[in-house]
């Protein structure tokens, strides 16, 4: 397989079972491979029904930045914003964070996936 049929994400191992659109899992990937590394997602909609409000509302990850320098990490978050997210740079716990599970990128976009 070649490196541009290559996946650049992947789940985390104990990942919830959430939703995930293909057209993110793209974008995700893409991002991953605009930088060389492969990102791993930490969660996805509709998982954290307490206290990640965004992951309800919206379509919504939380992706790894392990092993990601912060030029990395910037790349990753221009890319994510030019496939249509709106990308947050959780690094360090925001100051109204009710659950923060440590440092990431969390990217959302309407509409949501989550039923109910």
């Amino acid at each position: 397989m070649n490196a541009e049929a290559s996946l650049y994400f992947r789940f985390a191992p104990n990942i919830a079972k959430g939703i995930a659109r293909v057209s993110a899992l793209r974008a995700i990937s893409n991002a991953g491979r605009s930088v060389g590394k492969i990102i791993t997602i930490n969660a996805t909609s509709c998982e954290m029904l307490r206290g990640a409000p965004h992951h309800v509302k919206y379509e919504a990850y939380d992706l790894s930045v392990r092993n990601l320098t912060d030029e990395q990490v910037i790349a990753v978050i221009a890319s994510l914003q030019a496939s249509g997210f709106t990308a947050v740079d959780e690094r360090t716990r925001p100051s109204k964070a009710t659950l923060w599970t440590g440092p990431h990128i969390h990217i959302y976009r309407a509409p949501s996936l989550c039923k109910g």
